[in-house]
């Protein structure tokens, strides 16, 4: 028998926020988001304030990438995002 096994079975109560974005780099101040997907280096193209677990366990919760070389891009000013502020379970650039 097929078992499908939803993102809710694999986080647990977590809700999936984020997904993968791979349009191209644009200044954090313009995207359409408040945050977004990239590596270190990509963020600071993007203008960007890089946060992550303080841990250093992958974010796929919230960014939807299971590459751990990625984090979550928030744009500078962003302090309203649980996970764009330099506190808690994150550690933000």
């Amino acid at each position: 028998m097929l078992r499908i096994i939803t993102l809710a079975a694999l986080f647990g109560n977590y809700e999936v926020a984020g997904f993968y974005d791979s349009s191209p780099i644009v200044p954090m101040k313009d995207y359409k988001k408040d945050y977004r997907t990239l590596d270190c280096s990509e963020c600071i193209q993007a203008e960007g304030k890089m946060c992550g677990k303080k841990d250093g366990s992958g974010a796929i919760a919230v960014n939807g990438s299971s590459n751990k070389g990625h984090g979550i891009c928030c744009k500078p000013d962003n302090v309203t995002d649980p996970h764009c502020k330099d506190e808690g379970d994150y550690i933000c650039s």
